[in-house]
């Protein structure tokens, strides 16, 4: 193969970040093998991410359009740090972006206590996600690469059966509570 088809074929094929776990403040990805579309959008990915956020402004939910503000690596695996990028609060009409050194001044919408430890979800989808893995309606099997991992990182005190019911009634009443 001539160095100039060899460097037209690599152009073609780009790397995918999977993600695989992430907290409020950090989104691990993983690198794999996968051709991707030349019309794929430049700002897709950490890019795309939307948190939901408590309004700085009147306290209401608010949406948060995440962007990378970091990122830190090992040989394993990159942890992407992701920031506010922009605030939209439909409850007041606040939209505005947001400075790299306020990034991560927010609080999220979905966010209670559990005997002592913190859970959490960003989003609704996210919250929708972890109800409908502690009811059982879901199985490992059922799972891509990126949740699986998300549900094989989850801390002990989730994974514990005793405490898989206490979980499903405070994700159920951050649902309820956000409707």
């Amino acid at each position: 193969m001539s160095p100039l088809r060899s460097a037209t074929a690599l152009q073609n094929v780009f790397v995918w970040f999977v993600i695989v776990r992430s907290s409020p403040y950090y989104v691990k990805v993983m690198p794999c093998a996968r051709p991707m579309a030349r019309e794929t959008k430049k700002n897709e990915g950490t890019n795309s991410v939307s948190f939901s956020i408590k309004c700085p402004k009147c306290s209401a939910q608010a949406t948060a359009k995440m962007r990378s503000v970091g990122r830190t690596s090992t040989y394993r695996e990159v942890m992407i740090k992701l920031g506010v990028g922009r605030i939209v609060c439909r409850a007041c009409g606040l939209a505005r972006e947001v400075p790299l050194e306020r990034a991560n001044a927010y609080e999220l919408w979905y966010a209670t206590t559990f005997k002592g430890h913190r859970l959490w979800a960003n989003n609704r989808r996210h919250l929708a996600f972890l109800i409908s893995w502690f009811s059982s309606e879901i199985s490992k099997a059922d799972l891509g690469i990126g949740d699986r991992r998300m549900v094989e990182a989850f801390p002990k005190w989730m994974v514990l059966g005793k405490n898989r019911g206490g979980i499903l009634r405070c994700l159920k009443r951050m649902m309820r509570t956000a409707a």
